[in-house]
């Protein structure tokens, strides 16, 4: 019986001391001021997720110590809007509050697809001091390739008129999209971690991105680090078309110190449409001509037509 009563004691202990290490963070979603009910939220790292109650407040309980970033999301009247907050702290000994005010977002994996199969044709041109030179830039989905657990696609790169051939390494899912490794010239960068933008991005708000650049060549680590934002919805003319509600994100990103940005325009369902990167000394203007999403063919490549006879009359 005292051993029986020692053990519940212990075993009491045990859990005490667990709560006491683990801590809650509590959600409050609105829109406008108003409480948000039936709210989707998903917490990075682990993809836990929660709802809001009638008074808008989600809570994820048992939480480690540690960094966090949520979002939060819900379709109205066939729009999408949601929220996001990152670099939340929560104590092993406590728990986190924050607050999310939801604004119109997208879901980056409908803008940034990569099927297996796909196909990607820009016009580039590229200014540096010397002068300007233009180049077609062809990029495919090849197949896919599993880096840190998970499963990513492999989208190969040429240009007109050059041998070269660059691998990217890039993910789209339900959970975001990120960027995991890029290989050329007998030279593999990883990013450790990979950058990982979550899925749901609300207009305005920053997401902040860092990773260590590792060079199989043996070339020192680099450290980047990068923020994107959500700054409007455009309508862009290329070659390939005219694309309505096009989500332009804007990055500034820093590669040991040295700057540089980015501005993407995507195009749901199809993908970048057009990009202009800026760093030092150099320009880069990317713009769609051509393009093939599978499994839905949306606008093909151009190709020869098959010629096939008719049968002979009998």
């Amino acid at each position: 019986m005292r051993l029986s009563t020692g053990l519940l004691a212990l075993v009491a202990a045990c859990l005490t001391c667990s709560a006491a290490l683990a801590g809650d963070l509590k959600c409050h979603v609105t829109m406008g001021g108003t409480d948000v009910a039936a709210a989707k939220l998903i917490l990075m790292p682990g993809a836990a997720m929660a709802t809001t109650a009638p008074d808008g407040v989600g809570v994820f309980t048992g939480l480690a110590a540690g960094t966090y970033l949520v979002t939060a999301e819900k379709t109205i009247g066939g729009v999408l809007y949601g929220a996001l907050k990152d670099a939340i702290a929560v104590q092993a000994t406590g728990g986190a509050t924050v607050n999310l005010a939801m604004t119109q977002a997208i879901h980056i994996s409908q803008y940034m697809p990569l099927a297996v199969g796909s196909l990607w044709q820009y016009a580039t041109s590229i200014t540096t001091p010397t002068g300007t030179t233009t180049k077609t830039r062809h990029e495919r989905a090849v197949g896919t390739d599993t880096i840190a657990g998970d499963t990513v696609t492999v989208i190969e790169v040429t240009w007109s008129g050059s041998p070269d051939v660059m691998k990217m390494y890039n993910r789209s899912s339900s959970q975001g999209y990120g960027v995991y490794r890029e290989a050329h010239a007998g030279d593999t960068l990883d990013h450790v971690p990979p950058l990982r933008i979550p899925n749901v991005v609300p207009m305005g708000a920053a997401i902040h991105l860092a990773s260590t650049i590792k060079h199989s060549s043996g070339a020192a680590d680099q450290h980047m680090t990068m923020t994107c934002k959500l700054v409007s919805f455009d309508t862009v003319s290329v070659p390939a078309g005219t694309f309505p509600d096009c989500a332009r994100i804007e990055c500034q990103q820093k590669i040991d110190g040295k700057p540089g940005t980015m501005t993407l325009w995507l195009a749901k369902g199809v993908g970048q449409v057009r990009v202009f990167e800026r760093k030092t000394n150099k320009r880069v203007k990317r713009s769609l001509e051509e393009y093939r999403i599978k499994p839905v063919l949306l606008r093909p490549l151009r190709v020869p037509r098959l010629l096939i006879p008719r049968p002979a009359a009998p």
